[in-house]
């Protein structure tokens, strides 16, 4: 699947009856461990899918946010499709010579930037795990994606729907994936436990 089958997917809100399964495999030191494995949706190679782990301790450790850009360039949001850790927060620029504005109606994430014009940039912070849809409201054509991970060990499945976190420490969690064609139910029975060390 490539970006544009992914892109058209999203933008359709496609959703089927599928299956979410993981291999999972480790490569571990003394003090952390490589989670690495393949994902299907359904039948298919898990192109795209974000796989990523909750941590279910009591306590868990607290999330480092991260900053990231997207632009808006030729009417489109750049890149299509963001992921950052929960807490994170993202800067919008506007590198066109037109207004832009940038929203979201995502329960959890609603924001509104208002309008702005080139050069200029405005941030988001972004609080709740999940699918995050972008939208302009002058140019009704742009989309944009940003999946909120849970943790800092997350990572985009490629072609052949493989993937790996690095540096996982010690510790169980529940290992889940998202993509454009699972509904919640879907990822939440796709889930399962995994114990690291």
């Amino acid at each position: 699947m490539n970006v544009h089958h992914f892109q058209r997917m999203v933008r359709r809100g496609v959703l089927s009856i599928l299956s979410l399964w993981f291999l999972v495999s480790f490569s571990a030191s003394a003090e952390a461990a490589a989670v690495r494995g393949t994902v299907r949706v359904g039948s298919d190679l898990g192109e795209g899918a974000v796989v990523y782990l909750k941590d279910t301790r009591p306590k868990s450790a607290p999330v480092p946010p991260k900053e990231t850009t997207i632009r808006q360039e030729n009417l489109e949001f750049i890149p299509f499709f963001t992921v950052v850790p929960v807490g994170s927060t993202i800067l919008f620029e506007n590198q066109d010579n037109e207004m832009h504005n940038v929203h979201s109606t995502t329960p959890g994430n609603r924001f509104d930037i208002g309008a702005h014009n080139k050069g200029d940039t405005k941030t988001v912070i972004f609080e709740k795990p999940g699918a995050v849809m972008l939208r302009c409201k002058i140019h009704t054509q742009m989309r944009g994606m940003v999946f909120v991970a849970p943790s800092q060990y997350y990572a985009v499945a490629g072609k052949n729907g493989k993937y790996e976190l690095p540096n996982v420490p010690p510790g169980t969690y529940r290992i889940e994936a998202w993509h454009p064609r699972l509904t919640a139910e879907e990822i939440k029975t796709g889930g399962r436990s995994i114990t690291v060390g």
